[in-house]
């Protein structure tokens, strides 16, 4: 039975018209999965990362390999001021995070996409009443990604497992809401999306969101039909909030199932995104800082199994190096171990 119990009354009638539509317009479920479920990860870039050896990246790349992944996602390049590549300042400071992890990925023969600026005040932001206020954020955090963009690709371009851009600003279902402040988020992917394609025509554009159930599914739908109807995105990573308890596994299936019709009607590629962890702080739990560890292998074998079911492009993890690889505690191994006795990710 469907957990109403995080949606709100307004949006029931929709909720259950949508339990309808699913066994309509999903797709067939896969006799078994396959033999490498995960395809890719998210890597989100720390200062720690800045003072990696080769070992260090060489240990991580061998956990992608095991794993058979064939896709990375550099969640930022730039976290607030702090830059993950070669600067023109930083010629002699050797081999930063961003070039280590191409020169690793071409060999390997990985995919990557390259995420931008993210600010960490991206939430406040975007939450302030004044939509004037809200634009003129966008419009300055928009300028500072096409500068990084413009800045970066004369270097990439010589990485053949560079194949594209991913953008930091992950969208919700609370602040989008009314119809000016939608207009506004839709206006800068669609300038956004267009300056990068314009800039680099074959490198592939992805942004992500997710649902904090505030909305119904066929909202959800609606609204993400609209946002690709104004960008030139190719692809959607569509989180799945089982780690942070956004959604729990009884209606996740609802918005994954609204995402996909939503992405079929537009012709683009659905990435779900399955988080290894659960969240034990930060908020809404309490008001320590956010802390999470690798989660149950069951509970991720289902999500996996629905994230399977509607992706059309892979699915991805987040993330592999914090929660299921060699480097990030007992834990993490164990979940590493666990998948690997699971799937055979590599074929010998």
């Amino acid at each position: 039975m469907l957990s109403l119990k995080r949606l709100g009354k307004k949006v029931l009638v929709e909720v259950f018209l949508c339990m309808l539509l699913v066994p309509l317009s999903a797709p067939a479920q896969p006799e078994s999965l396959p033999a490498a479920p995960l395809q890719g990860t998210f890597i989100q870039l720390n200062s720690a990362h800045r003072h990696w050896v080769e070992d260090d990246w060489k240990r991580l790349f061998n956990d992608f390999q095991s794993l058979g992944l064939s896709q990375l996602i550099l969640q930022w390049t730039v976290y607030e001021d702090t830059v993950f590549y070669l600067s023109a300042e930083e010629r002699d400071k050797g081999t930063p995070p961003l070039e280590a992890i191409l020169q690793r990925a071409d060999a390997a023969g990985l995919r990557v996409r390259v995420g931008l600026v993210y600010d960490p005040q991206y939430w406040e932001k975007i939450g302030q009443r004044g939509i004037a206020s809200v634009s003129a954020y966008l419009r300055q955090l928009r300028y500072r990604s096409l500068r990084t963009a413009r800045e970066l690709l004369p270097r990439l371009i010589a990485h053949p497992s560079f194949c594209g851009w991913y953008i930091p600003e992950e969208i919700d279902d609370v602040n989008w809401l009314e119809p000016e402040r939608r207009q506004v988020l839709f206006e800068h992917f669609a300038e956004l999306t267009a300056a990068l394609k314009q800039l680099a025509p074959q490198a592939e554009i992805a942004l992500s969101g997710f649902s904090n159930a505030n909305t119904s599914p066929l909202a959800f739908e609606k609204f993400y039909r609209g946002l690709l109807q104004a960008t030139t995105a190719e692809v959607v990573l569509l989180q799945d909030g089982i780690g942070v308890q956004k959604l729990d596994l009884e209606n996740l299936e609802l918005y994954l199932a609204a995402m996909r019709r939503a992405v079929d009607a537009h012709g683009r590629d659905l990435q779900v995104v399955v988080e290894l962890f659960r969240q034990v702080e930060g908020q809404p739990l309490d008001d320590q800082p956010f802390k999470a560890i690798p989660a149950p292998f069951s509970r991720i074998r289902r999500q996996i199994e629905l994230a399977s079911e509607y992706s059309t492009a892979g699915v991805m993890a987040f993330s592999v190096p914090d929660y299921m690889s060699s480097s990030a505690g007992p834990e993490a191994q164990r979940l590493l171990q666990h998948y690997l006795k699971t799937f055979s990710a590599v074929e010998n």
